[in-house]
Parts: structure tokens; sequence; C-alpha cells
């Protein structure tokens, strides 16, 4: 029994159109990457700051977002003030105004737009104590060679839903696959 040409050429395209699309979308999302901090990484400040935030090159999904910010005595010594708060693209929180002295790191864990964790963390140096470094001015550090660095501003697109819309998509190129072949199985 012959196979008619017009089915094989059919099924060869949706089988194309199908890998294609499953291809590619893991090539097009690829998982957030911090691109800066304030406080800078390893800045020294002459106080602390009023708040440290970290800016993605994607933006990030407001579920499951956690900063915490250790102080100089370990992962009791907890200096966050509040909950992290996620907008567009980044992520920050207030800290504590009586922090003292000593090497901080900041750690973060976030959802990206494509829906996987991403975790990271950073440190940076306060050398007095008590007085915010950027009270009533913007949020500026210091980075190991003296130049002032500002945190970039929020991204003007902030994701409204949180869920990945590649699932989605790959459904319905799968089932319009599948009802292609359906078809021309039926007709022949």
């Amino acid at each position: 029994m012959a196979v008619p040409r017009k089915s094989v050429s059919v099924f060869l395209s949706a089988f194309i159109a199908l890998t294609l699309s499953l291809a590619l979308p893991g090539v097009a999302s690829a998982h957030a990457v911090k691109v800066s901090s304030d406080p800078a990484e390893n800045a020294v400040l002459s106080g602390p700051p009023v708040q440290v935030s970290a800016t993605f090159n994607e933006p990030l999904q407001k579920r499951f977002s956690a900063m915490t910010v250790i102080g100089p005595e370990g992962k009791t010594d907890q200096w966050q003030s509040g909950d992290p708060v996620i907008s567009g693209a980044s992520i920050s929180v207030g800290m504590k105004p009586d922090a003292p002295a000593g090497k901080y790191t900041v750690n973060y864990r976030v959802i990206s737009e494509d829906g996987h964790p991403v975790d990271g963390s950073w440190p940076f140096t306060i050398t007095g104590s008590g007085t915010p470094a950027s009270a009533g001015a913007p949020a500026v550090s210091q980075q190991p060679s003296g130049t002032p660095s500002s945190a970039p501003a929020p991204s003007a697109n902030p994701t409204d839903g949180d869920l990945p819309m590649w699932p989605f998509v790959v459904a319905v190129v799968v089932s319009v696959g599948a009802a292609l072949f359906w078809t021309q199985r039926r007709q022949s």
C-alpha cells in the first residue's frame, strides 16, 4: 500500500514546524542575569544604605522572591527591613539604619520571566555606622575604583502576569501537529 505523496508532505511540514517551534523558544528564553547592583559589588560605604537592590536583564515574577542582607556576625545577623519589592527587572529591600561597620552580603532569589529560579549574592562593606549613606540623596555607592555608580531606573514594562507563556505555545503547536497528523491518517 503506497502512502499518498500529499500526506507525506503535509506530515513532513507539520513535523518541521513542530521541531522548530520546540527548538527556538529554548534559545530565546535564557535565564535572568544580574546586570547591576546598588551598592555595587565590593563597594565601600561610609554608612548603611537606605536600601539594597539588584537589576536583571529581564522582568522578574513577583512571587517567591527573597532578598536578605547578612551582617558581619553571619547568618543570624540580618539587616534587611521589610519585604523585597519587585519592579520590572529590579528587586530591592530596605536596610536597617543602625547597621554597624563591617562586611555585608546581599543574598537574593528571584524567579525569571521564563519561570526559572535565579539566586546569587554580592558583598559590600560599611566603614561607619548609624547614618544611612544615601539619606536624602539618590542611592549612590562607591565601587572599589572610587567611581560613583547609580542604580538604573526600574523597567517601564513590568510583568503583570506571573505565568510564563512558553508552555501554552508548546501545547498549541503540539495540538495542531497532532490534529494534522490524525486528519491525514484518517484520509489515507
